[in-house]
């Protein structure tokens, strides 16, 4: 017989502990272990289901929480957490654990731990689910059951979201949140906030006919976990459950680093070498100039963004939003506290750097610059910010 635990508290929140850690610090909650099985009509006890425990006795139990009747939990043994009512006597059901499956149940697989320190994240999945790993996102590819022609798939995604907290006050993971989503979608996200994983990370949780998705914000990075199922039903969204309960951030690896923290600084030396002809520009609204490729175009444009008062665009064609490959931004508030402090060509700079992305923040005369781009423009990035001089009036 397979052994499966799986662990739903409340509505919106899921946590990775076990269902009596979760809940010992409540005196008033008790548990009780054994088979779960749904009242007939003829049944004359109240509540919904029974628990068949280990003396052969039925303890009646209901749950305005979780769907007892879902087949992960319905004929298993399982281990419930809750308390009696005491207008009716009944075991009224906050939590559940699924000890041993008895049924014929479609989930199928050992639970086991998975681990990738280039994203800096870790989780558990079933053992006969497939997984790819690409530059920024892992895919876990599985079949609800083995009629399934189509695969169902869970994605983990991580890129480089810049937050610029208006202030000192302001630097937390929900204020990091709303700003990515009023940038990216204009969505008020406290409908939809959530607290995942062992450590009860902040999330937004977004649910929609085709998938079900959370996103997350670690210093500098945006994370998004997203189950698309190939089919509906309840089991791919407790198989879902299930790695949301798990995911928890971990250590990078050093060769894949992003930077989220004050680091010792690093001195790159004077400007680095770059096999390119550098022109100048100057910007008349904001008195500086600048260097960049002379092969290269360049476009300004009024921002949308109240901390961006003006934005810049660098490409090797005409540049589009679609085309840019370096970016300069003139910030209207303060240069961030996460990211690595570097020194170049004598100037004191603040880094961040994740996969295949590059930010670089510069001060010059009390104005604060921003620099995005690809990593393979990190030295480009690095010579533009070291060349930009205040200009007089």
């Amino acid at each position: 017989m397979k052994k499966l635990v799986i662990l739903l508290v409340g509505v919106f929140v899921i946590a990775g502990c076990g269902v009596k850690e979760q809940f010992k610090a409540d005196a008033n909650l008790e548990s009780i272990e054994g088979t779960l099985k749904e009242q007939t009509s003829v049944d004359k006890a109240k509540g919904t289901h029974f628990i068949l425990n280990d003396k052969s006795e039925d303890v009646p139990v209901r749950s305005l929480m979780i769907n007892l009747s879902s087949p992960e939990y319905l004929n298993n043994r399982v281990d419930v957490v809750g308390f009696d009512n005491d207008a009716d006597g009944v075991f009224e059901v906050t939590g559940i654990t699924v000890l041993e499956i008895l049924n014929d149940s479609k989930i199928k697989g050992k639970l086991v731990e998975y681990k990738n320190s280039e994203l800096g994240f870790q989780t558990k999945y079933y053992d006969n689910w497939q997984f790819v790993e690409m530059p920024g996102v892992v895919t876990f590819s599985f079949k609800l059951n083995e009629t399934d022609i189509v695969e169902s798939n869970i994605y983990v995604e991580q890129y480089a979201f810049d937050y610029v907290p208006e202030t000192e006050s302001d630097q937390t993971n929900v204020k990091a949140l709303e700003d990515y989503f009023t940038k990216t979608n204009s969505l008020d996200i406290q409908p939809f906030l959530a607290k995942i994983g062992p450590d009860q990370m902040d999330a937004v949780r977004i649910q929609n006919e085709s998938s079900l998705e959370y996103t997350l914000y670690r210093a500098g990075l945006i994370y998004k976990i997203k189950f698309v199922p190939a089919a509906g039903g309840d089991i791919g969204d407790i198989l879902f459950k299930q790695v949301i309960s798990e995911f928890k951030f971990i250590g990078f690896s050093d060769s894949d680093k992003p930077v989220v923290g004050d680091e010792e600084a690093v001195d790159v030396g004077s400007v680095p070498s770059v096999d390119m002809e550098l022109i100048t520009f100057e910007s008349l609204p904001y008195h500086f100039s600048g260097k960049y490729p002379s092969s290269w175009y360049y476009a300004g444009s009024k921002s949308s963004n109240p901390q961006v008062l003006h934005h810049y665009g660098f490409s090797d064609q005409s540049v589009t939003s679609e085309n840019e490959l370096i970016g300069l931004d003139v910030l209207a508030g303060s240069i961030p506290s996460a990211g690595k402090d570097v020194t170049v060509a004598g100037r004191s700079m603040k880094e961040i750097s994740s996969t295949g992305n590059y930010i670089l923040y510069d001060s010059v005369d009390g104005q604060n610059y921003r620099f995005t781009g690809s990593e393979e423009y990190t030295n480009l990035i690095r010579v533009m910010a070291a060349n930009v001089i205040s200009v007089e009036n």
